[in-house]
């Protein structure tokens, strides 16, 4: 499934990109995630493969 943004960008959301620790915090919208890693100093992005 892909989720379009205002922008015309998309993000994937698959199994693998599905949101699982907090999801009701968690956010597709690439605008948001543009938002939250500008406003911050530093960011931590954590991915897991193969688990």
């Amino acid at each position: 499934m892909s989720l379009d943004s205002a922008q015309g960008k998309t993000i994937m959301k698959s199994q693998r990109t599905q949101l699982r620790r907090l999801p009701n915090r968690g956010s597709y919208d690439p605008e948001t995630m543009h938002a939250i890693l500008d406003a911050g100093f530093l960011a931590h992005v954590g991915f897991q493969i193969d688990g």
